[in-house]
């Protein structure tokens, strides 16, 4: 019985933590563009991650949320300067939010 409770443990720390994240940072966006389509804006990049559905991640800018229209204006002042970008998505979903961004 405690040979069982230590390998329990054992494959616990064995096991990595991103595997319980719901959420990561992507890596930097290389040619990304910012698009609106009815109230939402898109990030779209050809190393966005598989499986976010048509390689992009959206921004819902039509709410009252301010977080959400922050993002906005953040994403849109790296997309005139051209930088490059590096978002938070959900890991779970196929259409892609975006929860964060961060420039280089």
């Amino acid at each position: 019985m405690l040979i069982k409770k230590y390998l329990v443990v054992f494959c616990l720390l064995l096991t990595p933590l991103p595997v319980f994240a719901t959420s990561y940072w992507t890596p930097m966006l290389q040619n990304w563009n910012l698009y609106l389509d009815n109230g939402v804006a898109y990030v779209n990049a050809y190393n966005m991650p598989n499986h976010c559905i048509h390689r992009r991640a959206e921004i819902g800018i039509a709410t009252d949320d301010k977080y959400q229209k922050f993002l906005f204006d953040f994403v849109l002042a790296m997309y005139q300067l051209r930088r490059q970008l590096k978002i938070v998505i959900d890991n779970d979903e196929t259409v892609c939010k975006v929860m964060g961004a961060a420039d280089k």
